[in-house]
């Protein structure tokens, strides 16, 4: 307790006073536990034949249909029930050997601190589904929205690149039908100040007030067209600061260790959900199988 959790403590708020609001100390934990799980074979590798290193490219540009459990999730649960059952020695211990105690309490702090890790970890590789093929990005950007021959006055809202979403004003919702060809006029921050047109397919439509908002899909013709997609994602820099400066909040070094400790608890909820769920599937299939 003098030594070794006045170095701990130390630790963190000196992690938290430095750098606190680039990286969280218990994530910055969690980041590197969940890492070592997958790269000390790696490690080991190189270290045993130092001349023949592998590197393995991750794939790229993927979407979850379903939620599900990754498919690099198995060494982690194995680690969370060693050390859960670590944790159901330590209090068998307590009980029998109370003369003990004090070393196995000391141990059993330490369990307890890494099955908390642990149990958080199982939530990374529990990956809820998505089927957005692309992150959207926040953009606030003034154009034109065309339905017919008659342009509205519209503000994208967000932009990935396949689509992008708009809020136009005036527009009735009679006006659009789903796949309904349709094109925006904009701007483009890197150009001489001409309006440049871009085509779309509308996928959904959604009435609130006097505001209808319109999801549509890039359909790129030409060269420009891509340029024109690529302009609306990067091509203001201003965003991506004010994207980067909100990422930067500290919450110190009380409030994020117990946002943390909620979050490790939920995410091990969320993992073993995700576990006796895949393990009920399993089970189907192997049914249907015979």
């Amino acid at each position: 307790m003098g030594y070794t959790l006045a170095y701990l403590v130390v630790n963190l708020m000196m992690q938290n006073y430095l750098y606190g609001s680039f990286r969280w100390p218990w994530i910055s934990e969690l980041y590197e536990y969940v890492q070592t799980v997958h790269l000390l074979p790696a490690v080991v590798s190189v270290v045993l034949n130092p001349r023949k290193p592998t590197f393995k490219v991750t794939a790229k540009d993927e979407s979850i249909q379903e939620s599900r459990l990754s498919e690099i999730g198995r060494p982690f649960f194995v680690v969370f029930i060693v050390l859960f059952i670590a944790l159901l020695v330590t209090a068998y211990r307590v009980y029998t050997e109370p003369y003990k105690a004090d070393i196995t309490m000391v141990v059993g702090g330490w369990n307890l601190l890494n099955l908390i890790m642990a149990g958080c970890a199982l939530g990374v590789v529990s990956e809820r589904g998505e089927k957005a093929a692309s992150r959207r990005v926040k953009v606030s950007r003034r154009c034109e929205f065309s339905t017919g021959e008659r342009w509205y006055p519209a503000t994208i809202e967000d932009v990935s690149a396949n689509g992008v979403r708009i809020q136009v004003y005036g527009l009735a919702k009679d006006d659009l039908s789903v796949e309904a060809r349709t094109e925006i006029r904009f701007e483009p921050f890197a150009g001489d100040g001409a309006i440049e047109i871009l085509p779309m397919a509308v996928r959904n439509v959604e009435v609130t007030g006097d505001i209808t908002a319109v999801g549509c899909r890039f359909l790129p013709e030409v060269a420009r067209h891509h340029s024109l997609v690529a302009d609306l994602l990067f091509a203001n820099s201003r965003q991506w600061s004010e994207f980067q400066h909100k990422r930067r909040g500290n919450p110190g070094l009380v409030r994020g260790t117990v946002w943390f400790l909620w979050l490790a608890f939920y995410q091990m909820g969320r993992g073993l959900i995700y576990f006796f769920r895949s393990l009920g599937s399993s089970g189907k299939e192997a049914r249907g199988v015979r």
